[in-house]
């Protein structure tokens, strides 16, 4: 490894530091480091060239420490590998015994996954590893860790359902429907939901008081919040500073007769207006 860098580095002060990057571990370059994915390619990109130029392998493909060579028959096949163990072992490396030549139609086994043409499935074993590990472990953190890992190479392929399949949603996670959970406001305020509207522009309309929230904080002070219902179904709600209205309210939420259905009204008095139930 030392030797290659050489070639294409001189600076003697960089050398050195690249020389502790590969004595780092005692076998081998180390995995973790980022440099050792630059080293392996420099190391490697001399094989590809001979395999490529000297020997005719036109569809040779490396990614990193992953070989893949395709050919029309099994005997070129054996004969290019015979010649890329003489080439790794002339670079001082070992081809991995698990090494394998076989016919297309058991699909193209390289980075992972396993290519029949149409498909990108994950390895066999590499789905039963992932199974094996989830399992086992019990921490929420370390489940989360390898269902992330994973997902970050099934998005890649044909899994649509794969990583339901291994990790059973039943038994896993609960749906958030189930869970009876509600949210509390800090300020212990009712929050309705739909669009507000201004009290003005339901004059003369039907509507249903479904609920109501008294000093509620606007910007024009404490106001009481009503959450009302169109004959559509449609909810919305409005503020009120109306004592009469609040009056009204709050007899018959005492009275029990909430939800009630009413048409507001307008009345004038004196410069401004109010409006009421009818």
């Amino acid at each position: 490894m030392k030797q290659v860098i050489r070639r294409y580095i001189k600076d003697k002060v960089l050398l050195p530091i690249l020389d502790n990057f590969i004595e780092l571990m005692p076998k081998g370059l180390s995995i973790g480091l980022r440099s050792s994915q630059c080293f392996g390619n420099l190391l490697l990109s001399e094989l590809d060239h001979r395999m490529k130029e000297k020997y005719g392998a036109r569809f040779y493909y490396r990614y990193c420490d992953d070989i893949l060579i395709l050919a029309k028959t099994k005997k070129r096949l054996w004969w290019l590998r015979e010649k890329l163990h003489a080439e790794a072992e002339a670079l001082g490396l070992e081809i991995k015994p698990s090494e394998a030549i076989r016919p297309l139609s058991e699909g193209i086994d390289f980075l992972g996954f396993v290519y029949d043409g149409d498909k990108a499935r994950i390895r066999k074993r590499t789905k039963q590893r992932f199974a094996r590990h989830m399992a086992k472990v019990k921490s929420r953190s370390r489940r989360r860790k390898l269902i992330g890992s994973f997902y970050g190479m099934a998005k890649w392929g044909n899994c649509r359902h794969l990583m339901q399949t291994i990790i059973d949603k039943r038994k896993d996670m609960e749906e958030f429907k189930n869970l009876g959970l509600v949210y509390q406001p800090e300020d212990g305020k009712k929050q309705f939901v739909g669009e507000r509207v201004k009290l003005g522009t339901l004059v003369n309309l039907h509507i249903v008081i479904l609920d109501f929230e008294e000093d509620v904080p606007t910007e024009n002070g404490n106001r009481t919040l009503v959450q009302f219902q169109f004959d559509n179904g449609t909810k919305a709600k409005y503020f009120t500073s109306d004592k009469r209205q609040l009056q009204f309210l709050r007899a018959a939420k005492e009275r029990k007769v909430l939800p009630f259905g009413t048409t507001i009204g307008m009345e004038s008095f004196g410069k401004g207006v109010r409006y009421t139930f009818n």
